[in-house]
């Protein structure tokens, strides 16, 4: 697994539209174990940023 970037408020990126995910492959189910241990090993709390 892999650490990845946190985009914060402001980021332009986070304005995009982004595509319809058609079907769950290997590649989707790494990038969401990447997104769930980014969330573990940062100091950022995502439970309170709601």
């Amino acid at each position: 697994m892999a650490i990845r970037n946190i985009r914060k408020e402001g980021d332009d990126i986070l304005r995009m539209k982004c595509k319809d995910v058609a079907e769950v492959t290997d590649s989707t189910r790494r990038l969401i174990d990447d997104m769930f241990e980014t969330m573990k090993t940062t100091a950022w709390d995502w439970r309170l940023r709601r």
